[in-house]
């Protein structure tokens, strides 16, 4: 037993190594080659090693082949939040990332059951599965070609149905050498979907406009203090285009927005998974639960996720803002984590009501905590780092599984180690109590994080006032194929136009979904570690 739980600690924690080491590599590729190549190569990755994973020979081969789709598809999961960012309007990203939200959903639910049918089916399943040889000497082989199937599947839809959204122009200007594209203060630095609309500057005689904008503004904005109205010619004196003299910024992954979104993604990450780990070796070791009632508790939370996610989070976020919103997810968990434990006090049914009710909570808030980290870390930045940034977040979060569970183990040992003397039948009693009000401590000090985060966060970078966190606002840039893909549906109020509203729901169907599904494909990914989780969390219950 303890050298099954060792070897499921490896096969877990290979997969979560290798994605935090090519995550940020992933991301700044992906903000120079595009969004839609680096997830189609993630899928095709995942494609291929979980056939080497299902089809190895030797505990070796199976954490290489591990450690290997980490390291392809490390930027899946971080490039696709990125995407459907930027393929929205900001009025509709809560609606767009509650979408990428539910896939979690979908993975939780099917995973496990999938997962747990496909596997061992020599005898068990009817027809030529059951009587496979080849199935017999592998018993795990054929949920590993299923994965395989359905990621070469989400390849091939996202290259075919994804619009890609980070525009033409930076792409080439990083091409060509030209560097100015990705600095916080350039002008270039932005994409079609946030160029500020501007009343009479459409069609051509907006590009005409745009084009005499180029052509009187310095090539080197550091080097020029100002921009002044003579300058300019007399149709562009009123078009309330000019910034405020340009100062020497800081590097952008040292701003202040940038910054306290990771601090805050590192504080709900770590609280979030060490209470998933104090909660599962509760249930296991003080309530009595097997892991399989366990896991059949989790897999019932993806019903109620999927609809939270699609119809909740979305009105949450948009009457609330995204921080009040993960203000409000740490106040609630924090109660929730308190209710936990006091399942231990109820006898037969009602211990499993409020378990269930416990699990359900906690996974729906904790991922519309994780949902909202998404729209703040794309807010945090330009569009020309969103990559990047996504990428630390991920490797935030993967440092997050490491530590999270490695400090809630030793804790909840310590708190139901038996105590001898005076106040032991105390601590007997309330001693498990003691790491649930830790976590709530995490949970609420995440939200006075959040608060202490600045509100520019609420909106996406390039729609900052003018200064010198802001890049130059500047005319719409003439309208091309390439840059028609993004461009955010409003009008130039902050209304969505009426005629695009088909639009809209036309690339919310074919932008969104093919994204959502190579989310899920990630996520029973990302499931399947569940178990060998599961499996470590007897070993250490059970010692």
């Amino acid at each position: 037993m303890c050298e099954a739980g060792y070897y499921a600690g490896w096969l877990a924690s290979s997969i979560m190594i290798g994605r935090a080491v090519s995550a940020v590599p992933w991301g700044w590729v992906s903000d120079r080659a595009g969004r839609v190549p680096v997830m189609v190569v993630g899928n095709a990755g995942i494609s291929i090693t979980a056939l080497l994973f299902g089809f190895s020979t030797s505990l070796s081969a199976a954490i290489g082949a591990r450690a290997l789709m980490g390291l392809i598809s490390g930027g899946l999961v971080g490039t696709a939040k990125v995407c459907v960012g930027e393929l929205f309007p900001e009025a509709h990203q809560p609606r767009a990332m509650g979408m990428l939200g539910a896939t979690w959903g979908v993975g939780i639910l099917l995973g496990p059951v999938l997962g747990g049918w496909l596997t061992r089916p020599y005898g068990r399943l009817p027809g030529p599965l059951g009587s496979s040889e080849l199935l017999r000497d592998f018993p795990y082989a054929l949920p590993c070609i299923a994965l395989s199937a359905l990621s070469a599947c989400s390849a091939l839809i996202t290259q075919l149905c994804v619009p890609e959204s980070l525009p033409k122009r930076l792409v080439d200007a990083k091409a060509g050498g030209d560097s100015r594209g990705w600095g916080a203060r350039d002008r270039g630095a932005r994409g079609a979907a946030d160029w500020p609309r501007a009343s009479g500057t459409c069609g051509a005689s907006g590009r005409s406009r745009y084009a005499q904008l180029e052509r009187a503004l310095p090539d080197d904005a550091e080097r020029a203090p100002a921009v002044e109205s003579a300058q300019l010619p007399a149709a562009l004196r009123d078009a309330d285009v000019l910034s405020t003299t340009p100062r020497r910024a800081r590097a952008w992954y040292c701003e202040r927005p940038f910054v306290a979104s990771m601090c805050v993604y590192a504080a709900w990450s770590f609280a979030s998974l060490m209470l998933d780990e104090v909660v599962a070796l509760f249930a296991l070791a003080t309530l009595g639960f097997s892991a399989v009632e366990i896991g059949s508790a989790s897999a019932f939370s993806g019903l109620p996720l999927i609809a939270f996610q699609l119809f909740v989070f979305p009105t949450v976020v948009r009457r609330l803002g995204a921080r009040r919103a993960l203000i409000a997810a740490g106040c609630v968990v924090a109660p929730v984590a308190l209710a936990i434990p006091l399942s231990a006090e109820l006898r037969g049914g009602a211990r499993w009501a409020l378990l269930v009710f416990g699990l359900v909570s906690k996974t729906c808030i904790q991922s519309a905590g994780f949902t909202t980290l998404f729209i703040l870390t794309n807010n945090a930045v330009v569009q020309a780092h969103r990559g990047v940034a996504n990428g630390v977040g991920t490797v935030v979060s993967a440092i997050a599984k490491a530590l999270g569970p490695a400090v809630g183990g030793p804790l909840f040992d310590w708190s139901i180690e038996e105590r001898h003397g005076a106040g032991s039948a105390l601590w007997a009693r309330v001693g498990h109590y003691c790491v649930f009000v830790f976590a709530a401590l995490l949970c609420l000090l995440s939200a006075a994080l959040t608060s202490c985060s600045p509100p520019s966060l609420d909106r996406r970078r390039e729609a900052a006032a003018h200064g010198a966190d802001a890049p130059l606002p500047a005319v719409p840039p003439p309208a091309s194929r390439d840059d028609d893909a993004p461009r955010a549906l409003q009008s130039s109020d902050g209304g969505e136009d009426k005629p695009a509203r088909g639009a809209l729901a036309r690339r919310l169907r074919g932008g969104t979904l093919p994204l959502a599904a190579a989310a899920a494909v990630a996520t029973w990914d990302e499931v399947e570690l569940d178990h060998a989780h599961d499996g470590r969390r007897r070993t250490h219950a059970s010692a």
